[in-house]
């Protein structure tokens, strides 16, 4: 019989979701939202994390640059440790749920390990950065949007909560 044609077909055969997290305010967001479309379409559920780099001041008086170094075993470590227990946190939630840690992967290097896993759909946060800053710095969320091989699902921040 086969899905209704007004509902695209990659909608009825999700296996994989890879939930994209940075431990930021949205993580819980993002994995909130995996984990249900996971249970819904009874697909697995991937949790990926890229240990970023580490800024390193060096000092030449005045304009001090920051620079950008490897990260550090601690911080790897720990990156890894609380990847584990948010991997844990979902073991009861009645879905296959792994874990993968990358160390300084640009999106490239992401989009590469979601194509291997065969993703059927990626869900990622987004944060709130002006407008300056976009136009310099660009948005991890917006390079997924153009790399991505499939359907991505942009969680946004909570709302502030009003007074």
């Amino acid at each position: 019989m086969g899905p209704p044609k007004r509902f695209p077909h990659f909608l009825f055969s999700m296996k994989t979701i890879i939930a994209l997290v940075d431990f930021s305010d949205v993580t819980s967001r993002v994995v909130e939202q995996a984990t249900l479309h996971a249970r819904t379409y009874g697909a697995r559920l991937i949790l990926v994390h890229v240990v970023p780099a580490e800024p390193a001041v060096v000092e030449f008086g005045i304009a001090s640059p920051t620079l950008l170094q490897p990260p550090s075993e601690r911080r790897i470590e720990r990156d890894y440790n609380e990847l584990l227990t948010l991997r844990d946190s979902l073991a009861g939630s009645g879905i296959q749920v792994t874990a993968q840690q990358l160390e300084q992967a640009d999106t490239g290097k992401v989009m590469d390990l979601c194509h291997s896993l065969q993703a059927d759909l990626i869900v990622v946060g987004s944060h709130p950065h002006g407008a300056l800053y976009q136009f310099f710095i660009g948005t991890y969320t917006a390079d997924v949007l153009k790399k991505a091989h499939c359907p991505v699902l942009v969680v946004p921040p909570a709302p502030p909560k009003t007074a």
